[in-house]
């Protein structure tokens, strides 16, 4: 909402770039490390070490950007600073195991699938649309349809930010306080007990 962007760029903007800070000083010693493994020569032992020590900070790189993901939406909605949205975020991970990796999976890479089939689809339209044709390919069609293909990505990844980032905040929010749903909107929430197998949202106690 407005008054969460608000709130986000303005009294939590330094929580927001103290999560982010830990990415990059992650992404810094990654940098580190590949620039000193390539400056000098390895032999196979010490190649094998260095390339098991930039996986394994590639995979805390990894986690950390979806932890700062669930995090920021914290931060957003309640103005947590950075530390106690990471320990709600921490608590919700304990009690749910791996159901934000898994959601954050499934919903990036259907996202993603639909964002590449867009692009594609747009190109391929673009080629034919110009002159092009399969049988003799040309260039200036290629390069309008390459250039109008990267445009779609662009833009589709924009609009698909946007949808992915609302999933994320309403997981959040349904895990943090699920109760809510029953008040503001009690017949979805009804709907969604009755729709979603082995999900119960519990119901306001007054």
């Amino acid at each position: 909402t407005l008054h969460s962007a608000k709130r986000a760029l303005t009294t939590s903007f330094g929580s927001i770039c103290f999560g982010s800070l830990l990415v990059a000083i992650l992404q810094t010693i990654r940098a580190l490390l590949n620039a000193f493994a390539n400056s000098r020569d390895q032999n196979c032992c010490a190649a094998f070490c260095f390339c098991i020590l930039d996986c394994i900070l590639a995979c805390i790189e990894r986690l950390l950007e979806l932890f700062n993901k669930f995090a920021f939406v914290f931060v957003a909605i309640y103005g947590y600073g950075y530390i106690d949205a990471a320990k709600r975020t921490m608590g919700h991970a304990k009690r749910s195991l791996f159901t934000p990796l898994f959601n954050d999976m499934l919903v990036s890479s259907t996202l993603y699938i639909f964002q590449l089939g867009f692009a594609v689809l747009m190109a391929v339209i673009a080629y034919f649309g110009s002159g092009g044709n399969v049988n003799d390919l040309q260039w200036e069609s290629m390069l309008i349809a390459a250039m109008c293909g990267f445009w779609t990505m662009l833009t589709m990844w924009l609009f698909f930010k946007v949808i992915d980032s609302a999933v994320t905040a309403i997981y959040v929010c349904l895990a943090d306080v699920p109760e809510a749903l029953h008040v503001t909107n009690p017949e979805f929430a009804a709907e969604f007990n009755s729709e979603v197998s082995g999900i119960t949202l519990p119901s306001h106690q007054a």
